[in-house]
């Protein structure tokens, strides 16, 4: 399986699952935003993340840093401590990558995955299947206003949902078998499922109460004059999982049924019995 789908399944003796993730400084990040060893581990975290989405073991991965003049020996060794520290989360030696000079720092991670012979792709949503989301969505979008506005309080649940995500291998592993498609959460919700719904050739509508999100998000957009709609439906970088199953229910608190798949092709939100169609949005990097 070549491009398409969160990552690449590669016959190497074996299925391989292949994926590469790059975090420019000035375009994902900013140097201000966090310590570089937890902006290290966010960007293995949010390549594994891909992993996750198509229901492989994370293996190993590769790391490529460009580095600018100014980053110093304390700083490097806070990068390497940052990597260090989610290949031991992840169980995911680092096996190799390469360094180099550059204008900005650059971190680019290529994560390698064993397949389980029960691939998670986009295209395999089916009509009448039920839409869940592994957990709470918006809140790293709230998380980047802050840190975009200078506030950079580690503390602020919200800084952390973007500063700190976790690839959700501990979800993927209890979807397999379970689920007909899946994809994680980087883009924003709507736009992530729409590349479900295209590749499935199928539609879907969401119940927009029934997305979960942080305590007091609602309250945190409406004291800042934001759409929590908006956030929730395309504001990414979550890194939780969307996934189809035909199971209405799931026990274990594995995820929350938020929407069904339709054969109308399209997406739709509904509230209070009123569904309305909406064109997908996500996050754009600045």
């Amino acid at each position: 399986m070549g491009i398409g789908d969160d990552a690449a399944i590669v016959d190497l003796g074996g299925p391989a699952v292949l994926s590469t993730d790059a975090s420019i400084e000035g375009v994902h990040f900013r140097r201000s935003f966090a310590p570089l060893d937890v902006l290290a581990r966010r960007a293995v975290h949010a390549a594994a993340s891909d992993l996750a989405a198509m229901g492989a073991h994370p293996s190993a991965l590769l790391i490529s840093l460009g580095i600018p003049s100014d980053v110093g020996d304390a700083e490097f060794d806070a990068l390497i401590e940052g990597f260090a520290r989610a290949s031991s989360e992840l169980g995911m030696p680092i096996v190799g990558g390469n360094l180099s000079t550059a204008s900005e720092l650059g971190i680019t991670t290529t994560v390698i995955g064993r397949d389980v012979d029960c691939q998670l792709l986009r295209s395999g949503a089916m009509v009448g299947d039920s839409v869940y989301l592994t957990g709470p969505v918006g809140g790293a979008a709230l998380g980047l206003a802050a840190l975009l506005d200078g506030r950079t309080d580690p503390t602020d649940p919200f800084v952390r949902a973007w500063t700190s995500p976790v690839a959700r291998f501990d979800a993927s592993s209890r979807m397999r078998g379970l689920a007909s498609s899946a994809i994680d959460v980087s883009d924003g919700l709507s736009a992530d499922l729409a590349h479900v719904l295209e590749a499935s050739h199928v539609g879907a509508t969401i119940d927009l109460d029934a997305i979960p999100v942080f305590a007091d998000f609602h309250e945190r957009c409406a004291s800042e004059g934001r759409s929590s709609d908006a956030l929730l439906l395309g504001g990414g970088e979550d890194y939780e999982l969307i996934f189809t199953a035909a199971r209405a229910d799931l026990d274990g608190g594995l995820a929350t049924r938020i929407g069904r798949i339709d054969a109308e092709l399209g997406l739709r939100t509904t509230r209070s019995g009123r569904t309305t169609s909406i064109s997908p949005r996500g996050h754009e990097h600045r």
